[in-house]
């Protein structure tokens, strides 16, 4: 596996969940990462030889690992992140033997997004790389149905496509019983503070929401580049006593558990980690309505809600809804649901037998 870091995010909590999953099964796995360094570290290393690139630039990186990858000749090199975006233009500098497996992170179409300090010639030239590297990948991973079509136009042979989601754990950890409390709710949300994951929206949703329930608070887990603008935000909207902005916390799904309520209130998404933990402990959830896997995921009004994106008063309108709206599922079935479309040994057993496939090709 290529990556970046092992910093606190859904993607490096996949690798690392992988490299348990697959060394269990069998396989010898290490990890070439950018820096040796992040809170998923220790984890790692207890199932994979986690080696160090020397920078988290793929730039960088991509030389020293090409190296080592030429030396060690392993059947399957799996590019995450911004190694998906390039490891495939690399493929006839690797040893015949080795396969190039690549993930994107979400959908093409949302990859400029993420990019947006670049001026527009660059981040042309950066989905074009992108494109080309994974046109020319043995084979693609995507989280979602809804990426695998996004991806169509790039790869146009479906043979070399196939649906991975992400795998979520069992735990004996489970969302707090009884009805919510409907007057002061506590809402809880999950992911790195950045655009991306709207939560200047959310801020301005909570203010709203508090108008009708004044004891409403809202906890995020997270660290980013936005934290000082929404510090800002929430004093401007006289909701800065209402919100906590918690840091990242690798076991934030077992804190947030206590929660009435789980948003996520996305731009765009792959398939979030957080939404799957938080439906593993058995929460009600709400999602905003991205091309993505959170979609798939979620039925509106059977497992959980979904509310359209980007649109404050649709967020808090979705609040009121998920707050105030029976589910037809008890906390158990959503996690017995949940368990067996995404539990780990479901999504390991599945990639063991489509990596091996590949390898035996």
């Amino acid at each position: 596996m290529l990556l970046p870091t092992l910093e606190g995010g859904g993607t490096e909590r996949f690798a690392t969940t992988m490299a348990r999953a697959l060394s269990s099964r069998g396989w010898r796995v290490t990890m070439l990462v950018g820096r040796r360094e992040g809170p998923f570290l220790d984890e790692a290393s207890r199932f994979a030889v986690v080696r160090g690139l020397g920078s988290d630039r793929v730039a960088r990186a991509l030389g020293p690992a090409l190296a080592w990858l030429h030396v060690e000749r392993p059947d399957v090199a799996l590019g995450l992140l911004s190694f998906a975006h390039v490891l495939g233009l690399a493929g006839a500098l690797l040893p015949e033997k080795t396969r190039v497996v690549l993930r994107p992170s979400t959908n093409l179409g949302d990859i400029v997004p993420t990019h947006e300090r670049r001026g527009r010639a660059r981040r042309a030239v950066h989905a074009r790389v992108v494109a080309q590297s994974l046109a020319r990948a043995d084979l693609v991973i995507a989280q979602s149905h809804a990426l695998a079509e996004d991806l169509v136009d790039v790869v146009p042979d479906r043979a070399r496509v196939a649906v991975l989601p992400n795998p979520v754990d069992e735990t004996p950890v489970r969302a707090r019983a009884g009805v919510v409390d409907a007057r002061a709710p506590h809402l809880v949300a999950i992911g790195r503070l950045s655009p991306q994951k709207g939560y200047d929206l959310l801020v301005d949703a909570l203010a709203r929401v508090r108008r009708a329930r004044p004891g409403t608070r809202l906890t995020i887990y997270g660290e980013g580049p936005e934290r000082d603008a929404l510090v800002a935000r929430a004093r401007a909207l006289g909701v800065d006593d209402a919100l906590a902005l918690a840091g990242f916390a690798k076991d934030a799904a077992d804190r947030a558990a206590g929660a009435d309520l789980f948003v996520s209130a996305s731009r765009f998404e792959g398939l979030q980690n957080a939404l799957l933990e938080a439906l593993a402990r058995g929460m009600r959830v709400l999602i905003t309505d991205t091309r993505s896997g959170n979609r798939e995921v979620v039925r509106d009004g059977e497992n959980g809600f979904v509310c359209a994106r980007e649109d404050v008063d649709a967020l808090a309108a979705g609040i009121d809804r998920a707050i105030d709206t029976a589910l037809p599922l008890s906390p158990s079935e959503i996690v017995d649901d949940v368990l067996a479309r995404y539990g780990v040994d479901v999504i390991a057993d599945r990639a063991d037998a489509l990596l091996r496939g590949l390898a035996a090709r």
